[in-house]
């Protein structure tokens, strides 16, 4: 399974604080043995660990979009049962 890590602080600089989110990720390296990722800002650091199961090719995460002009970034930890059926839908 998967290990995703995240902090949120409006006050702490967290893209200052790398010994510490790289410790965090570190952590959770048992748990995702075949990639790892990060998002790290100002005030945000979104941390993934990848057990490579479905899609080894084009599950990298943190996962980011651009809607309207905003990015909006997300770390998850799961899988869709129903992957093909999705897709085929979303297509149509």
């Amino acid at each position: 399974m998967c290990g995703i890590a995240g902090w949120l602080d409006s006050e702490r600089e967290i893209d200052k604080e790398r010994e510490l989110t790289e410790r965090m990720s570190l952590s959770l390296s048992r748990r995702g043995p075949d990639e790892h990722g990060e998002y790290i800002r100002r005030h945000a650091a979104l941390l993934h660990r990848r057990l490579s199961v479905i899609d080894p090719e084009s599950g990298q995460q943190p996962m980011s979009t651009l809607y309207e002009g905003v990015k909006y970034t997300i770390v998850y930890n799961g899988e869709l049962y129903n992957t093909a059926e999705l897709r085929d839908e979303l297509r149509s």
